[in-house]
């Protein structure tokens, strides 16, 4: 899963249509994995498996965005950006038993200087 993790962020580009191809992509890949796992571990160990993924994700979107210059100011990119992570977390908390999963997503964004 690491692998998809690093990969999809790198081909993310910040353009319409919203959901971008990226985030759809990566959503299936994560459902997939979800339903595969979903029976065989107890909930506790899926949320923290879960929980690091996203960390790992959020990492590699958050270089991803640096790198295309994308910054959280309220324009047309971050609108697109901010579509795209609110179709990726409801995506994520629709599994079962990630619900209340805290994904805290504003970590994607670079701090002003």
């Amino acid at each position: 899963m690491n692998i998809i993790l690093i990969i999809f962020p790198y081909q993310y580009e910040v353009k319409a249509p919203v959901p971008s191809a990226c985030f759809r992509n990566i959503c299936k890949q994560m459902a997939k994995m979800h339903e595969a796992i979903i029976d065989l571990l107890p909930e506790e160990q899926t949320q923290m498996l879960f929980l690091r993924i996203n960390a790992s994700y959020k990492l590699h979107l958050k270089k991803q965005l640096s790198h295309l210059n994308v910054i959280n100011d309220g324009g047309p990119q971050n609108g697109l950006v901010t579509a795209d992570v609110a179709f990726y977390t409801g995506n994520l908390q629709a599994l079962k038993g990630l619900k209340d999963l805290d994904l805290n997503m504003a970590e994607i964004w670079e701090q002003k200087r």
